[in-house]
């Protein structure tokens, strides 16, 4: 048995100054907590993916040990408890919040039981995990998209664009995708069925725009703010829409905020909307968009990337994988 206390290893924030530099590993030791069905969990992390199932142990209080995979805070794992936690029963897939480290005591009714099935395990992460609700969300509740209209996204080989721009499609939208290299647009027509992939980092963005999309951009998924924003703001269609997801140009800005876009007043000019939208408006809705996901992957409509980085101690590679341009 584990007795009253473990020991465990976490990454915790030193300083509020520096995310990425003050995050430091250390060891402590925690209570096994009373009151209620809690699951222990061995875990280590990678960036999206399922690790590999471990033998499990449990006491009185209804507490296991587990392997998990986790994109950030976000856990998985294969449950083997031979007895059933609240609504979690032997061979269960769930998902859920949790910590970095490597044991953490959470609530058993915190986690999402997944319906099983997929080729990919890290499917479960990606496409029907919080990017793909994220997804879903900007472009069918924000985006509210119409058969032929101009579908536009930044990051678009990112894990969130990426999936966005596929769903514009099932959507019946001609999807155009901006990213930063070659390989990335080649990535997005060819196997994801964009229409058109601009590499704004090589094309001047606003003749690409002007060029692709004559009558405007009328939906258009930002991940990004900054200087594309910019630009996009001065090729809208009239009532276009603009879910506002991400703002990867000043992420990794340190001490400063980038400027609102000069090309504000097109909004007005426009008639046009900019929306913010952000994933904790939206968790009680997962079950419903989980199934709508699950069932899109299933009929080839969903394809993703996963980058994988293993350890507790390369967590921050993984944070820094997420929040690099596309």
């Amino acid at each position: 048995g584990l007795g009253d206390v473990y020991k465990r290893q976490c990454l915790k924030i030193a300083s509020d100054d520096n995310l990425f530099e003050n995050f430091k590993k250390i060891e402590e030791y925690r209570p096994i907590l009373e009151g209620g069905p809690k699951i222990l969990f061995d875990t280590y992390l990678e960036h999206i993916k399922n690790l590999k199932n471990s033998e499990l142990f449990f006491d009185n209080l209804d507490k296991f040990k587990i392997n998990d995979g986790r994109k950030n805070m976000i856990n998985k794992q294969w449950i083997l408890k031979k007895f059933p936690v609240g609504d979690i029963k032997e061979g269960d897939l769930v998902r859920g919040f949790g910590e970095w480290a490597d044991f953490a005591i959470v609530d058993s009714d915190s986690f999402l039981v997944l319906e099983k099935g997929l080729d990919c395990d890290e499917a479960y992460l990606s496409a029907l995990g919080l990017n793909g609700w994220t997804a879903y969300v900007g472009v069918m509740e924000v985006g509210k998209p119409k058969p032929g209209e101009n579908f536009l996204v930044s990051a678009a080989a990112g894990a969130t664009g990426s999936l966005a721009g596929q769903i514009a499609k099932k959507a019946g939208c001609r999807v155009i995708g901006l990213a930063g290299s070659d390989e990335k647009c080649e990535w997005l027509t060819k196997d994801l069925g964009f229409d058109i992939a601009i590499n704004y980092k090589t094309e001047n963005l606003d003749e690409a725009l002007k060029k692709h999309c004559p009558d405007g951009v009328d939906i258009y998924f930002d991940n990004v703010a900054g200087d594309i924003l910019d630009t996009v703001l001065q090729n809208l269609a009239l009532y276009a829409r603009i879910p506002l997801c991400g703002l990867l140009a000043q992420y990794n800005e340190k001490g400063s905020r980038l400027p609102g876009p000069d090309n504000f007043d097109q909004l007005l000019m426009k008639r046009a909307s900019i929306t913010g939208f952000f994933c904790p408006d939206f968790l009680d809705d997962g079950p419903k968009i989980e199934k709508i996901m699950h069932d899109w992957y299933l009929e080839g409509s969903l394809k993703f990337k996963a980058d994988v980085t293993n350890g507790l101690e390369n967590v921050l590679v993984s944070c820094l994988l997420y929040t690099s341009p596309s």
